[in-house]
């Protein structure tokens, strides 16, 4: 009942607002995708909706692939390299508007990504829509510190651990169906092995999701994924 309410006033706000996911993407000013011109990512879109071509060169002369389009979620994935993607979403704002978030993904082989978001007009929302987390977030400190009483002592452990972790890699992705951002720590590919066996045990997951609710993205619950 919930994703049937979720998909109506997902169609309700999409009827109203002026422009869909393809419309963005061709029209998102050049200084945020400088490796693919306005006038090629028209023809893209136009292609794939034609003919089902997903593919087209960029300036570079490289190829890039539209892996998904859905203009019925405002949501399309690009893969831009063997090691690079990009996702675009909208997220309704109310009474027909919404706003834009543009997520690059490079893996090297471990995967790091940066969002931004944009208003209607294409202008940088610099206010925090999303919380950075830290890595505390992902330690279960109960477990941790059960053997110290003292509040000094666990909260000296407690950074003793994150200290730790010190280079932290976000990967992060925009949920086709839903209106959320799924963020992963790949812990156990780029710690060292030994390292990672002595943390494992104190970590609550390496994935959280974040919910799009009044106009900003909400923390849930860290999980394993």
């Amino acid at each position: 009942m919930r994703n049937f309410i979720c998909c109506i006033i997902s169609i309700l706000w999409f009827s109203a607002a002026a422009q869909d996911i393809g419309t963005v993407f061709y029209t998102l000013n050049s200084d945020n995708l400088r490796w693919i011109d306005a006038t090629s990512r028209k023809s893209l879109i136009a292609k794939y909706k034609e003919s089902g071509a997903d593919s087209i060169q960029n300036v570079f002369g490289d190829w890039i692939r539209l892996e998904v389009y859905d203009e019925t979620n405002h949501f399309l994935r690009i893969k831009t390299s063997d090691a690079g993607s990009i996702e675009l979403k909208m997220f309704p704002t109310g009474k027909g508007h919404f706003i834009t978030g543009l997520c690059f993904t490079a893996c090297a082989p471990i995967c790091d990504s940066h969002i931004t978001f944009f208003d209607e007009h294409q202008n940088l929302i610099e206010s925090e829509l999303f919380s950075r987390n830290t890595i505390a977030d992902f330690i279960d400190i109960d477990t941790l510190t059960a053997t110290e009483k003292s509040k000094k002592k666990k909260s000296e452990m407690t950074n003793r651990f994150v200290e730790k972790l010190t280079i932290i890699f976000n990967e992060l992705h925009f949920a086709q169906n839903e209106n959320k951002i799924t963020l992963t720590h790949d812990f156990e590919s780029y710690l060292d092995k030994d390292l990672y066996k002595e943390l494992k045990p104190y970590l609550k997951g390496n994935s959280m999701d974040f919910v799009w609710d009044n106009n900003i993205f909400n923390p849930q619950n860290t999980y394993w994924k």
